[in-house]
């Protein structure tokens, strides 16, 4: 009998590594079979032709920890879009650090739109709630 909570497990595991993988790595895993994944040893093994490998996440690596707390002290939303813009970040980048902020990525959201809710949850809380407490001044 298949334990479906194994399976569920399994198939988000996947799915994050699908996620996080490259152009090229999700292009080498469709030319596959599933004939061919099976008599490269099983699930356990790969076939050497094909390299998936998950991303370092950001709170992993670190990449964008300098550039969140860069974003949280400004003083306004178009300064944030302002300073992520310059970093001309790809769409993947900013999928990793709306995913970092635990924010919700859809696969329909555009960089413009990923920039926004990024820009919302640093700094855009923060200005709610000051404007909530009547502080002029920020701190």
């Amino acid at each position: 009998m298949v334990d479906k909570i194994k399976l569920a497990r399994l198939l988000r595991a996947f799915a994050q590594i699908v996620e996080s993988s490259t152009e090229d790595e999700l292009k080498a895993l469709e030319r596959l079979s599933i004939s061919e994944i099976l008599s490269a040893g099983g699930a356990s093994k790969r076939p050497s032709t094909v390299k998936l490998r998950r991303s370092p996440r950001p709170s992993e690596s670190g990449d964008f920890t300098k550039l969140i707390e860069s974003i949280r002290y400004l003083p306004s939303r178009e300064a944030g879009v302002s300073l992520i813009e310059r970093e001309n970040l790809d769409k993947r980048s900013l999928e990793r650090i709306a995913r970092h902020l635990d924010l919700p990525v859809l696969r329909e959201d555009s960089s413009r739109r990923l920039v926004q809710k990024i820009v919302e949850a640093i700094i855009g809380s923060r200005l709610n709630s000051e404007a909530i407490r009547g502080d002029s001044n920020g701190r």
